[in-house]
Protein backbone atom coordinates (compact mmCIF):
# COMPACT_ATOMS: atom_id res chain seq x y z
CA UNK A 1 0.00 0.00 0.00
CA UNK A 2 0.88 3.65 -0.10
CA UNK A 3 3.47 4.99 2.35
CA UNK A 4 3.53 8.57 3.63
CA UNK A 5 6.10 10.98 2.29
CA UNK A 6 8.10 13.12 4.71
CA UNK A 7 5.73 16.12 4.58
CA UNK A 8 2.73 13.94 5.43
CA UNK A 9 4.68 12.03 8.09
CA UNK A 10 5.66 15.33 9.74
CA UNK A 11 1.98 16.30 10.13
CA UNK A 12 0.65 12.89 11.19
CA UNK A 13 3.49 11.67 13.38
CA UNK A 14 4.52 8.06 13.95
CA UNK A 15 1.46 6.46 15.58
CA UNK A 16 -1.13 8.04 13.27
CA UNK A 17 0.98 7.32 10.18
CA UNK A 18 1.44 3.71 11.24
CA UNK A 19 -2.30 3.15 11.73
CA UNK A 20 -3.38 5.05 8.60
CA UNK A 21 -0.85 3.50 6.22
CA UNK A 22 -0.74 -0.07 7.50
CA UNK A 23 -4.12 -0.74 9.12
CA UNK A 24 -5.40 -4.16 10.11
CA UNK A 25 -8.85 -3.15 8.86
CA UNK A 26 -10.75 -0.15 7.53
CA UNK A 27 -14.49 0.08 8.06
CA UNK A 28 -16.77 2.64 6.44
CA UNK A 29 -19.88 4.24 7.98
CA UNK A 30 -22.56 6.64 6.73
CA UNK A 31 -23.03 9.62 9.02
CA UNK A 32 -26.14 11.59 9.85
CA UNK A 33 -26.86 14.73 11.86
CA UNK A 34 -28.49 14.37 15.25
CA UNK A 35 -29.32 17.28 17.52
CA UNK A 36 -29.47 15.21 20.72
CA UNK A 37 -27.53 11.92 20.39
CA UNK A 38 -28.71 9.12 22.65
CA UNK A 39 -26.54 6.73 24.64
CA UNK A 40 -26.91 4.17 21.83
CA UNK A 41 -25.56 6.56 19.16
CA UNK A 42 -21.86 6.57 18.33
CA UNK A 43 -21.06 10.28 18.04
CA UNK A 44 -18.14 10.84 15.67
CA UNK A 45 -18.21 14.63 15.86
CA UNK A 46 -20.51 16.96 17.79
CA UNK A 47 -24.05 16.33 16.46
CA UNK A 48 -22.86 13.79 13.86
CA UNK A 49 -23.47 10.11 14.55
CA UNK A 50 -23.09 6.86 12.67
CA UNK A 51 -26.14 6.13 10.60
CA UNK A 52 -25.31 2.76 9.08
CA UNK A 53 -22.41 0.46 8.39
CA UNK A 54 -21.44 0.39 4.73
CA UNK A 55 -18.84 -2.32 5.20
CA UNK A 56 -15.18 -3.20 5.39
CA UNK A 57 -12.91 -1.83 2.68
CA UNK A 58 -10.55 -4.10 0.79
CA UNK A 59 -6.85 -3.22 0.80
CA UNK A 60 -7.25 -2.00 -2.80
CA UNK A 61 -10.10 0.33 -1.79
CA UNK A 62 -8.39 1.90 1.18
CA UNK A 63 -5.19 2.06 -0.89
CA UNK A 64 -7.01 4.48 -3.19
CA UNK A 65 -8.07 6.58 -0.19
CA UNK A 66 -4.49 6.56 1.10
CA UNK A 67 -3.15 7.66 -2.28
CA UNK A 68 -5.62 10.44 -3.18
CA UNK A 69 -6.25 11.85 0.30
CA UNK A 70 -3.92 10.72 3.06
CA UNK A 71 -0.63 10.79 1.15
CA UNK A 72 -1.16 14.06 -0.70
CA UNK A 73 0.73 16.88 1.07
CA UNK A 74 -1.57 19.42 -0.62
CA UNK A 75 -4.50 17.95 1.38
CA UNK A 76 -2.88 19.14 4.62
CA UNK A 77 -3.68 22.82 4.30
CA UNK A 78 -6.67 25.08 4.25
CA UNK A 79 -7.86 26.31 0.88
CA UNK A 80 -7.49 30.06 0.38
CA UNK A 81 -10.97 30.12 -1.19
CA UNK A 82 -13.60 29.02 1.29
CA UNK A 83 -16.54 27.08 -0.10
CA UNK A 84 -19.85 28.64 0.89
CA UNK A 85 -21.46 25.35 1.68
CA UNK A 86 -22.45 23.90 5.05
CA UNK A 87 -20.31 21.27 6.66
CA UNK A 88 -22.07 17.96 6.09
CA UNK A 89 -19.80 14.95 6.75
CA UNK A 90 -21.02 11.98 4.72
CA UNK A 91 -18.55 9.19 5.44
CA UNK A 92 -16.38 7.97 8.27
CA UNK A 93 -13.48 5.65 7.55
CA UNK A 94 -12.37 3.88 10.72
CA UNK A 95 -8.73 2.73 10.53
CA UNK A 96 -7.79 0.13 13.15
CA UNK A 97 -4.34 -1.22 13.93
CA UNK A 98 -3.81 -3.06 17.21
CA UNK A 99 -5.15 -0.75 19.92
CA UNK A 100 -5.06 2.37 17.73
CA UNK A 101 -8.26 3.60 16.11
CA UNK A 102 -8.33 6.65 13.84
CA UNK A 103 -11.41 8.12 12.20
CA UNK A 104 -11.13 9.90 8.85
CA UNK A 105 -14.29 11.92 8.19
CA UNK A 106 -15.03 13.21 4.68
CA UNK A 107 -17.44 16.04 3.88
CA UNK A 108 -18.41 16.16 0.22
CA UNK A 109 -20.35 19.41 0.68
CA UNK A 110 -17.44 21.69 1.59
CA UNK A 111 -14.55 19.52 0.32
CA UNK A 112 -13.04 19.00 3.74
CA UNK A 113 -11.74 16.09 5.74
CA UNK A 114 -10.89 15.56 9.39
CA UNK A 115 -8.83 13.15 11.41
CA UNK A 116 -10.15 12.16 14.82
CA UNK A 117 -7.73 10.39 17.15
CA UNK A 118 -8.01 9.86 20.91
CA UNK A 119 -11.55 11.27 20.70
CA UNK A 120 -10.20 14.65 19.53
CA UNK A 121 -10.25 16.27 16.13
CA UNK A 122 -6.58 16.52 15.21
CA UNK A 123 -7.18 18.72 12.16
CA UNK A 124 -9.67 19.69 9.49
CA UNK A 125 -8.35 20.51 6.02
CA UNK A 126 -9.60 20.86 2.47
CA UNK A 127 -8.86 18.08 0.03
CA UNK A 128 -7.41 18.91 -3.38
CA UNK A 129 -8.71 16.39 -5.88
CA UNK A 130 -12.43 17.09 -5.46
CA UNK A 131 -13.64 15.10 -8.47
CA UNK A 132 -11.64 11.98 -7.68
CA UNK A 133 -12.59 11.92 -4.00
CA UNK A 134 -16.23 12.57 -4.89
CA UNK A 135 -16.21 9.67 -7.37
CA UNK A 136 -14.51 7.37 -4.84
CA UNK A 137 -17.06 8.25 -2.13
CA UNK A 138 -20.00 7.86 -4.52
CA UNK A 139 -18.77 4.36 -5.40
CA UNK A 140 -18.51 3.52 -1.70
CA UNK A 141 -21.99 4.92 -1.05
CA UNK A 142 -23.55 3.03 -3.94
CA UNK A 143 -22.09 -0.39 -3.10
CA UNK A 144 -22.85 -2.76 -0.31
CA UNK A 145 -19.37 -3.80 0.85
CA UNK A 146 -18.77 -7.26 2.18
Amino acid sequence: MSQPDSAVYAVLGKSMSDALFSPRRVTCWRLKPMEEPTANDYQVEPHWVRDSLIGQLTPQMYGVLQFVLLNNPDCYRLDSVQVRSPYFPRLEFEFVKRKTTIHVVVSLSDYSWSVIYDDKCQFNYNYVDKELIDRFCQIILSEELK
